[in-house]
């Protein structure tokens, strides 16, 4: 990408500042969603998300899709922690029971964009901190680390690749 197309899409702005927009924006979402819920309605979306966690490698598994894949493998690994962090509490084991709802369509794309937002906060947290730690220095749009990791960030969505040297 040419430098000024670069920074026609950055507005002006650092990479840095766009990356901690993306995740201020991601908890201000996760919070807004889960400040509203009473404590039988968080943990019913809390089990609603897993589930579609477990549906998501069900996909995975049946079609081995590329996208299947890159969806389990990035919630699992970005989403998930920050699930647990906003959405789990102790307070569940007050509860009788855990609730088995059904969720219908609206509850699973509900659970998917939280999940979204979820994998979002994780990858900017996990950039920030590669950031922070001195492993990750920014170049373009591109982040690229010592340990022969890249991410890209592109059409506001985060990429990333591993290298290994031998």
């Amino acid at each position: 990408m040419a430098k000024s197309s670069l920074d026609s899409v950055l507005g002006g702005r650092n990479l840095e500042n766009i990356i901690r927009l993306l995740h201020d924006d991601g908890i201000e979402y996760i919070e807004e969603t889960v400040g509203g819920m009473s404590l039988l309605e968080r943990q019913i979306f809390f089990v609603n998300c897993i589930k579609v966690i477990d549906k998501s490698y069900y996909d995975y598994v049946m079609t081995k899709s590329d996208e299947s894949a890159t969806f389990f493998f990035d919630i699992l690994k970005y989403a998930y922690p920050v699930l647990i962090k906003y959405l789990w509490t102790k307070d569940f084991e007050t509860l009788m029971a855990t609730p088995l709802a059904r969720a219908d369509s609206d509850d699973i794309y509900r659970c998917r964009v939280f999940l979204c937002s979820c994998r979002i906060v994780g990858q900017t947290e996990y950039i920030l901190d590669m950031e922070k730690c001195g492993y990750v220095s920014v170049c373009s749009n591109v982040y690229r680390t010592t340990a022969g990791l890249n991410i890209l960030i592109q059409d506001g969505r985060i990429f990333t690749k591993i290298y290994c040297f031998h």
